[in-house]
Order: C-alpha cells, then sequence, then structure tokens
C-alpha cells in the first residue's frame, strides 16, 4: 500500500474491524501463500524456482503476491480511511476495481431468500467510450456516488451513475 501511496494504518484498521471480510480475507490468503512459498522455496529465493510447473520465485510473492492481498485487505473499508489518499486506478488497479465492484453491488437485490428485494431490473451496466455506465435505483444513487468519489481518484473520468436518458 506504500507503493500505492495510501496512508492506510494496517494495524489500526485491524484492530478497529477485526472481523471484516476483506482484512481477513487478505490475511488468510497472504499466511496460506507464504506458507507455499516457504515449502517450495524456503530460502526465498528471487529467481526462477519451478517445481511442479509452479515458479516459487520470490520476487512473484512480493510484487504479486502482497498487492493481490493488499488489495482485498482495502477493498472494503470505509471512506475515512482514505481521507489522506484515495486509491488511483492507474497505479493499482486491482484494488480500484475490489473497491467498484464492492460499492456498486446491492445486498438489497431480489433474490430467492429475499423476494421483497429490488428486481435485477432496477439495475444496469454498460460500457460506452470507454467508460462504465451503472444505472442502480435512486435511493442508492448517492451513497454509490459518495462512496466512489470519497475513495477512488478519478472516478467520474471512468464511471457514470444514472446519467440522463439511462432510466428507462
Amino acid at each position: 500500500m506504500f507503493e500505492w501511496k495510501l496512508e492506510i494504518d494496517v494495524y489500526r484498521a485491524h484492530d478497529q474491524s477485526p472481523s471484516c471480510h476483506g482484512i481477513v480475507g487478505a490475511l488468510g490468503l497472504l499466511r496460506l501463500v507464504d506458507h507455499l512459498y516457504h515449502e517450495n522455496n524456503p530460502r526465498r529465493v528471487k529467481g526462477e524456482r519451478f517445481r511442479d510447473h509452479v515458479d516459487w520465485n520470490e520476487k512473484h510473492f512480493e510484487e504479486d503476491i502482497v498487492s493481490i492481498c493488499s488489495a482485498i485487505f482495502i477493498h472494503n473499508l470505509d471512506a475515512r480511511w482514505f481521507q489522506g489518499a484515495k486509491i488511483d486506478p492507474r497505479v493499482a488497479p486491482l484494488a480500484c476495481l475490489l473497491k467498484l465492484c464492492d460499492a456498486l453491488q446491492d445486498w438489497g437485490r431480489h433474490s430467492e431468500s429475499d423476494s421483497d428485494g429490488i428486481p435485477a431490473e432496477e439495475y444496469g451496466i454498460d460500457v460506452v467510450n470507454n467508460k462504465v455506465i451503472y444505472r442502480a435505483p435512486v435511493d442508492r444513487e448517492d451513497r454509490i456516488k459518495l462512496e466512489l468519489s470519497e475513495t477512488l481518484k478519478g472516478v467520474n473520468s471512468f464511471i457514470e451513475i444514472n446519467p440522463k436518458g439511462s432510466r428507462g
């Protein structure tokens, strides 16, 4: 996260939200993959270390696995954690994608277990001129826009929520 210029105190975030699915998932995945690297590259050698058709190069762990787990860790954090700096999609594309998906999902949708939820027809997504166009129920619009604007840098350059003419 340091490379992404985010000023998130991960220890404090964990202490304040120890059961957050993003934090738990990220730390669990990091521990599991770290264990696999320890078994397959115990000296943590940077360079090709193939075993069973998998390259256990320590460079992959440091550059890819840690980045993936960091993106998972922060995707569910609320806006207060991004007051110092927002997620920049050019620097942290996976973190941006996870945060975007988390903001756009809606637990109040109609489902087998919630027949009173909002029907799927109230939602829509498209890409027009390299921009994501997302349609959501009007009562959800402000919450989505606020979450995205508080956490993602330059969000208006790549997504529009309920632009004029997008509602049926």
